[in-house]
């Protein structure tokens, strides 16, 4: 929708300001009005991530992670995300793992294995 696109696109210029609050307040906003846009989440998470709120940035990955379509690029790139902010976490094991998923689905393998 128009506004969630307004609202995306003034997080993304706070964003390069690294005015991470009024970024996350945008997208905040952006996320109420459209709550399955896994995308959307993903760049409130980044946001959180990068003000330091760590738990709350893995929670809302997670989140973006169930609304991604599976084995698609959203999906690698939330996983991507999720590593990113493990790392930040200190948990270098779960950030691999995490990569691995990402890499995985980028490849066309399902998380069992499977093509």
């Amino acid at each position: 929708s128009p506004a969630v696109q307004s609202l995306v696109s003034a997080a993304d210029t706070a964003a390069a300001e690294q005015n991470w609050d009024r970024a996350q307040a945008s997208l905040e906003r952006a996320v109420k009005l459209a709550p399955s846009k896994s995308v959307v989440w993903q760049k409130l998470a980044r946001t959180q991530m990068h003000s330091g709120d760590l738990t709350r940035a893995r929670e809302v990955a997670q989140r973006a992670l169930t609304l991604a379509p599976a084995n698609s690029a959203e999906q690698a790139s939330a996983w991507s995300l999720i590593a990113d902010i493990e790392q930040a976490r200190g948990d270098g094991a779960a950030a691999r793992a995490a990569r691995g998923s990402a890499l995985a689905i980028g490849a066309g393998v399902l998380p069992d294995g499977q093509r």
